[in-house]
């Protein structure tokens, strides 16, 4: 009899830590799945931060690649615009040279013509 109580007892207090484990357990299993739930939502966040990041890296290429065609195309212009200019400089100061030994030669022919 006693040994059947102490028995009972052995069982009883092996059911009772078997019940606090399972419980202990069942809170652990809880509260990692919340874990996991957290750190899914925060990888969800973070892939979508990521995602637009890269998004605002490409239409940043994007417009420093239009940014460097138009200055590209406007240089090419200014480097045109340049030598068209040039070369009306140019003219003009033959222009302006023709001009400046016609006068030397009308001021020779009146010099000779009031000599003569």
């Amino acid at each position: 009899q006693k040994q059947n109580e102490n028995l009972t007892a052995s069982l009883e207090a092996a059911r009772a830590t078997m019940r606090d484990m399972q419980e202990e357990h069942s809170a652990k299993t809880a509260a990692l799945a919340q874990k996991a739930a957290s750190f899914e939502e925060l990888a969800g966040k973070l892939q979508s931060s990521l995602e637009n990041a890269e998004s605002q890296v490409q239409s940043l290429r994007d417009r420093h690649e239009q940014f460097r065609k138009t200055a590209d195309g406007r240089k090419a212009d200014s480097e045109e615009l340049l030598r068209t200019f040039e070369r009306d400089i140019s003219a003009k100061s033959k222009t302006i040279t023709d001009l400046q030994n016609t006068i030397k030669r009308l001021e020779n022919d009146v010099t000779l013509r009031a000599h003569a």
